[in-house]
Formats: C-alpha cells, sequence, structure tokens
C-alpha cells in the first residue's frame, strides 16, 4: 500500500481557487496544515524570529498572541474602530509598526477579515488603503482568511482577499476548510504564499523546512480538497455544492439579523451590526446598580453574573483585548438565540439602571 506524505506542495491543485485571490497571478505555492491554526503557527514561524513584532488586531482572536508569545515574538495591538464597523485605524497601524520595527526588527501586519469576534467584513476601498500602507511601510501580511466565502448575502459582495487588493504587498494566506464546510475535525488548513518580486524566497524555503517538524493532515482528507474547492463546472457537485452555500450564508444571514433586533431591544446595550462569520459584538450597559463606578462597562463582572443567573454563556470581550464588550455566537438554532435574548433582557432590566 502506497501513503503520500502527510504534508504536500500544491502546484495545480489550488489554481483554479487561488486565481480569484490573486488579481495578479502570482501564487506561488501552497502547503497544508493542520487546520488553520496550524497555518497560522506555520505563517508566523516561516516570517518572524524571536524579537521581531507580530500587529495583530484588538479585538483579535487570543491565538494569534499565544503563538507568538511561546516563541518570542512580541506582539503589538492595532485598534479597529467599533464606531465604523470595526474597520481598521490605519493610522494606528502606522505608529505601531513604528513602534514594531525599532531596533531593525521585522515586522509583520496580521489581517482577519472577515473577523472573529467582530463579525465584520471590510469594504474592498478600505482594505487596498490597508494594503497601501504595507506597501509604504515595507511590511508584509499574513490573512487569517478562514472565513473568506462566509459574507452575508445582505452586502451584496464577497470579503475581498488580501492578496488581490495590492500588487506589490507580499501576503500569506492562510485559510481552512472548517468554517466554511463546518468540518473542523478534519484539520485541514493551508498556507498560500503570494510572492511579489521574490520578497518571499527565503520565507519560503524556510515554510517548507518547518513541514517536517508538524503533523498535518492525513492524506484521506486532503483529497476532498480539490473537489470541494474546484468541482467541474456545471457538475452535479458544482450545483450542489452552491445550493449547500446559498443555504448557508442565507441561514447564517437569518440568525445574524434576528440577534441584531433582539440585542437592540435591549436598554443599554450597543450592537454592532455583524456583516460575516459566525459572531456579532455587543457593548455591555453601564450604570450597574450598586457599582462603585456606575459609569464602567464591566465586561468580566457581566458575563460571569449573567451565567450564574440566568445560566446564558458569552465570552467577555476582554479575551479579544476588546474590555466593555461581549461576544455572541449566532449559530444556535433560533428558538435556543431567542430565550438566551430574552434572559439577557431579563439580566440587564434586573441589574441595570438604563
Amino acid at each position: 500500500m502506497c501513503f503520500f506524505p502527510f504534508l504536500i506542495i500544491l502546484h495545480g491543485l489550488f489554481f483554479a481557487f487561488m486565481r480569484s485571490h490573486s488579481n495578479t497571478q502570482i501564487l506561488q505555492d501552497v502547503v497544508i496544515a493542520s487546520g488553520c491554526s496550524g497555518a497560522l503557527d506555520l505563517a508566523i514561524c516561516a516570517l518572524l524570529n524571536a524579537g521581531d513584532t507580530l500587529l495583530v488586531p484588538k479585538p483579535g482572536f487570543p491565538l494569534y498572541t499565544t503563538l507568538c508569545e511561546s516563541r518570542g515574538i512580541r506582539v503589538l495591538q492595532y485598534r479597529l474602530d467599533h464606531l465604523r464597523d470595526w474597520e481598521v485605524d490605519i493610522e494606528h497601524v502606522r505608529e505601531v509598526a513604528a513602534l514594531g520595527k525599532a531596533g531593525g526588527a521585522t515586522c509583520v501586519l496580521l489581517l482577519n477579515n472577515p473577523s472573529n469576534p467582530c463579525g465584520s467584513v471590510w469594504r474592498e476601498d478600505h482594505l487596498r488603503d490597508i494594503m497601501r500602507l504595507a506597501e509604504e511601510i515595507r511590511t508584509p501580511v499574513i490573512a487569517d482568511e478562514i472565513y473568506w466565502n462566509l459574507a452575508f448575502p445582505r452586502l451584496g459582495r464577497h470579503a475581498l482577499p488580501a492578496a488581490s487588493a495590492t500588487s506589490t504587498v507580499p501576503v500569506l494566506t492562510v485559510g481552512g476548510i472548517a468554517k466554511e464546510f463546518m468540518v473542523p475535525g478534519w484539520r485541514l488548513g493551508w498556507v498560500a504564499c503570494h510572492d511579489r518580486g521574490g520578497a518571499l524566497a527565503s520565507v519560503w524555503n524556510g515554510l517548507i523546512a518547518l513541514t517536517a517538524l508538524v503533523l498535518g493532515a492525513n492524506t484521506l482528507v486532503q483529497s476532498t480538497l480539490q473537489g470541494l474547492l474546484c468541482p467541474p463546472p456545471s457538475s452535479p457537485a458544482s450545483e450542489m455544492l452552491q445550493k449547500y452555500k446559498a443555504g448557508v450564508l442565507s441561514k447564517l444571514q437569518e440568525h445574524a439579523d434576528f440577534t441584531l433586533e433582539r440585542l437592540q431591544r435591549i436598554p443599554g446595550i450597543r450592537v454592532i451590526n455583524p456583516q460575516g462569520a459566525m459572531y456579532c459584538m455587543f457593548q455591555v450597559p453601564s450604570g450597574r446598580r450598586g457599582a462603585s463606578n456606575p459609569e464602567e462597562r464591566d465586561d468580566v463582572a457581566f458575563t460571569r453574573d449573567l451565567l450564574a443567573e440566568e445560566n446564558v454563556f458569552l465570552l467577555p470581550g476582554s479575551a479579544f483585548s476588546a474590555p466593555g464588550f461581549c461576544r455572541v455566537v449566532i449559530t444556535p438554532p433560533i428558538d435556543k438565540l431567542a430565550e438566551a435574548f430574552k434572559r439577557i433582557h431579563e439580566f440587564v432590566s434586573r441589574n441595570y439602571a438604563n
């Protein structure tokens, strides 16, 4: 019996899929990883050494910091503006990049679009502005696009891949099938190298070397990838896949709209409109009765007491470097969401003076 290597370099498998991710068609190679988390680990380790700097979004997925701190890589956070649907504060990126490059350290910008935890999807012109800044400050990009195909239909657009928003900035795109196809246990992710001018040649060689140190997706799971991403046009498999994707997006949008409408009924809570992925963020109310500082928006106390009093579990925004906010996962059944939002409403009415 013949077994293929568990980590392989793909030269043709992703071609049709990745053409949509690169308007300059200079995608070099793809490596398979153990899910998107494994792909992130490979990308970070290939680009950065101990003492270098990764710029990460705030709010952002905490795994970025965990991976960096375990390897002595410095993490600096740049702001996302909740008043502008979690768009990037571009001038703040410029400021923290200057700090990250102090002393000659390498600095890399990590982008997550659509976002976990924010549920945001950036406008194309905004993403192009970000990539122009990356070109100006000569900073390569890691693009975490695990939720790429999960922008809600009401937006009328997909999330623009970072590599398609520039013809000059080198990009390592990380992704996987766990979210779009809802198969997290399959642990199938990838790192795609969008090189520009050979800037990532040595990085790519390092990435290949790193694959010898880690476990990857098994070959049986790998064999499904071409069928998932590149089914023959107009084939039954392609039609079935499109129907599946449309159904998933429709259901996610239904849940997102329901979440937005129900949370907006609760006095003192400010909800940021979810645009994609599987999450929604809201600002917790101030005016807690009996609090020493009634103006404080304490997300940790809010989630702790909500769980104790109403048996509803939310993650505090502090877990994502967003104190004063909470993250809601919008995927439970509508009746469960309705019950949860009813209990949150009762909790707020009982404990807050709004």
